[in-house]
């Protein structure tokens, strides 16, 4: 906000770069694009120098979590200076050439480069998973590879030292390979951290995961509703490779359209956390059943008094049959 800051195109740029891999990390897809193609615009190539891998890698990481592979490639063949790959931007850019194998099928690549950017950030003195978590990016080239335990050993490693979104998509993945008896409790953490954490994308994957391991042992109802809210989020980031692989293969009974409900209708997360409070579950439990924050339910809690016009916890339960006579019959939406 500055005037100097608003005049000089050098600090335009990077203030622009520092936003499209904020964005990124939000799984604001659109936002990461514009703001990194307009960084570029503001600077020439040559006038970044070695932080041109900066809003490069970002162009990279948009391209990828959007499916047009193509264009990843294409912004990973622009030219960057030698010395990028003995900087912070360059450690960026090879973890996003690395998810660009990954997802381009080329995991043996993928490990090669995440295995380069973790002993550089050894060497360094830089091995911090807020500036790149290698052993997550590399524990998901060994599961493509076949190598679970490699995976696990690396995951494990990474917890100890993680942030809370890394601990979340660690844990997300870790689920993956642990047995059944303790998937449940790694995927409701993981759910918790990014829900808290603001990074949709990977919440979407942990909610998806979730809808199939619940679909696994006998809960078809929550399933689609988790499976739902995954695929909403994803439409929402621009994801639309991950929206399409959540949309099957679908629960039993499928996905249940759900409409834009305006006023005082419940909206279908509302009417979830009505419908257990209705039934004496507390807001902790609540919490547990729908893999959200205890802070989430009495938000949605808030809005349900208001809208049924109640005053105790004690009177949803007639209110809440009241009005499903009404408009939660039409929603015909399953609340489970």
């Amino acid at each position: 906000d500055r005037p100097a800051t608003r005049q000089a195109p050098t600090w335009q740029a990077l203030l622009r770069a520092l936003r499209a891999e904020a964005a990124l990390r939000m799984g604001e897809l659109d936002e990461a694009e514009q703001q990194a193609r307009a960084a570029l615009a503001e600077l020439p190539p040559p006038a970044w120098g070695v932080l041109l891998a900066a809003p490069l890698s970002t162009l990279v990481g948009t391209a990828t979590a959007t499916g047009e592979l193509a264009a990843a490639e294409r912004w990973l063949s622009q030219p960057l200076p030698a010395d990028t790959f003995r900087t912070p931007a360059g450690l960026l850019h090879l973890a996003a050439r690395g998810r660009h194998q990954l997802a381009a099928g080329r995991p043996h690549l993928a490990r090669d480069d995440l295995r380069l950017c973790g002993t550089l950030m050894r060497d360094w003195g830089m091995d911090s998973p807020g500036l790149v978590p290698w052993r997550l990016e590399l524990a998901l080239a060994h599961l493509r590879l076949g190598e679970p335990a490699e995976a696990a050993a690396l995951l494990e490693e990474q917890l100890g030292t993680a942030d809370a979104r890394t601990r979340g998509r660690a844990l997300r993945v870790l689920s993956g390979i642990v047995p059944l008896d303790r998937r449940r409790a790694l995927l409701s953490e993981a759910v918790e951290l990014l829900e808290a954490g603001g990074d949709r994308i990977e919440l979407a994957r942990a909610l998806g995961d979730t809808a199939q391991l619940l679909q696994r042992v006998g809960h078809p109802a929550r399933a689609r509703l988790l499976q739902q809210r995954a695929h909403q989020l994803a439409t929402e980031c621009g994801a639309d490779v991950l929206a399409r692989r959540l949309l099957g293969p679908a629960p039993a009974g499928g996905l249940v359209p759900v409409p834009e409900e305006p006023g005082d209708v419940l909206s279908e997360a509302e009417r979830r956390v009505a419908a257990l409070a209705a039934q004496g579950h507390t807001n902790r439990q609540i919490s547990g059943e729908l893999y959200v924050t205890v802070s989430t339910v009495e938000q949605h809690l808030t809005r349900v008094y208001r809208k049924l016009r109640v005053k105790r916890r004690s009177d949803l339960p007639a209110r809440l049959a009241a009005y499903r006579d009404g408009p939660m019959e039409a929603s015909r939406v399953e609340v489970s």
